[in-house]
């Protein structure tokens, strides 16, 4: 059976999950709690103490890839190593290298380009993560109605796909990123979820390989249990649309396995709420609110929201940091404070300073192209270099790393 707990934030669906998690534990009954990758420690850190004593007999919190490696534990394939980006970029270097004399409309500009390599790198990722295969590109672009340009680049994206993968494969076995489809095909053939309950909490969307083994775990279970943060149930409201969209794929998964389902509705609970915050959750994305129809809190119910208006970054980050002291002085930790802006790049020399001088520790939250380490840096240039039979531009760029053992040699 497949149930589904739709409520906002704040309305009790992870309660409602502890809940029904403390009665299979107390009936000896297996349970899982499936949730992201990044939130598997913290549920882990704080479930045990709201659960009986005997939960660790009965009772795991997983997520997709480490619930990949159980079963690989449980039934046997092997769970192969990660490939780090780096490893990747090089195999995709090579791919565009060696397919570049086929390639339709890439092949001008794939040999040494090390802009192209990246771009292609993340959009054979996300095919495979989306769940579409080479066949399924080449069978697209053999319809005569797609302009010859869009052909020809699905054509050359189907060939750099199925070549990427066959240099990967022949070099770590199978593709590690495919550990999801590998875990579905495992759980076809085996029952590790046959007479256990599976609750899944703090999704907003899945992809295809996991709603592949979402089709497996409903099949198996006694009950599947998942939570949606919507004010209801097909939601109309444009910022619950993917949640929405995640409902009607499990509707779909649900009749996919003649799996009955069973609808609870929470609503949330305003009383427990700052009521300013309780009015911009409900009328934030209402864009057809008029005016003189905007709901506004008494004045004694206001204060948990300040807005400011700053001329420049360097206010906002002194503003912020002003404000971080304010909190703190109040009795607030660092730990639960946030600061969250729109591109960290933008703001860094900026908030990180504002920061520094006012004596607040912060960890900045970002990604780092690993392009931009010397190591890295290193070997692309030096390959880059004899690809393009050491271009002035390149050599230069080789030096610059500083890791070549060229040195500058002085005359007197």
């Amino acid at each position: 059976m497949l149930k589904l707990i739709c409520g906002p934030a704040g309305s009790g669906k992870t309660t409602s999950l502890i809940q029904s998690i403390r009665e299979d534990i107390e009936n000896r009954v297996k349970c899982f709690l499936l949730v992201p990758e990044q939130q598997a420690y913290i549920s882990e850190k704080n479930l045990p103490a709201m659960l009986p004593g005997n939960a660790g007999l009965y009772f795991e919190v997983v997520h997709f890839s480490g619930l990949a490696d159980d079963i690989f534990r449980e039934y046997g394939g092997v769970t192969h190593a990660n490939v780090n980006n780096g490893i990747r970029s090089l195999l995709m270097w090579e791919t565009l290298r060696s397919c570049a004399p086929l390639l339709k409309q890439y092949g001008g500009n794939s040999k040494g380009d090390t802009t192209l390599t990246a771009l292609m790198l993340q959009t054979v990722t996300e095919l495979r993560t989306g769940g579409i295969r080479p066949d399924m590109l080449e069978s697209v672009s053999d319809r005569a109605d797609l302009p010859p340009v869009l052909k020809n680049k699905l054509s050359d994206i189907a060939l750099i796909d199925a070549i990427y993968h066959a240099k990967l494969e022949e070099a770590f076995g199978e593709e590690p990123a495919d550990k999801l489809q590998r875990m579905a095909r495992k759980l076809r053939n085996h029952s590790f979820f046959a007479d256990c309950n599976v609750y899944i909490d703090s999704f907003t969307s899945f992809t295809s390989p996991e709603y592949e083994v979402l089709h497996e775990i409903l099949a198996q279970a006694q009950s599947v249990t998942v939570t949606l943060g919507e004010d209801t149930f097909g939601s109309s409201q444009l910022h619950f649309e993917s949640i929405a969209e995640t409902e009607k794929r499990l509707y779909k998964l649900a009749a996919q396995c003649n799996s009955a389902i069973e609808k609870t509705a929470l609503s949330s609970v305003d009383s427990e709420k700052p009521a300013e915050l309780r009015i911009l959750e409900k009328n934030l994305w209402n864009f057809a609110l008029k005016k003189e129809e905007r709901e506004l809190p008494l004045e004694t119910e206001r204060g948990s929201v300040r807005l400011l208006r700053c001329s420049n970054l360097y206010e906002e980050a002194e503003a912020a940091a002003i404000h971080i002291c304010e909190l703190v002085q109040s009795g607030m930790h660092y730990g639960d404070i946030a600061v969250i802006v729109r591109d960290t790049e933008v703001y860094r020399g900026v908030l990180d300073a504002a920061l520094e001088r006012y004596g607040i520790p912060y960890f900045l939250s970002e990604r780092t192209d690993l392009s931009t380490k010397p190591i890295s840096r290193l070997i692309l240039s030096a390959l880059r270099a004899v690809s393009r039979n050491y271009r002035q531009t390149d050599v230069i760029t080789l030096l610059k790393t500083g890791l070549c053992g060229s040195a500058r040699r002085r005359h007197v």
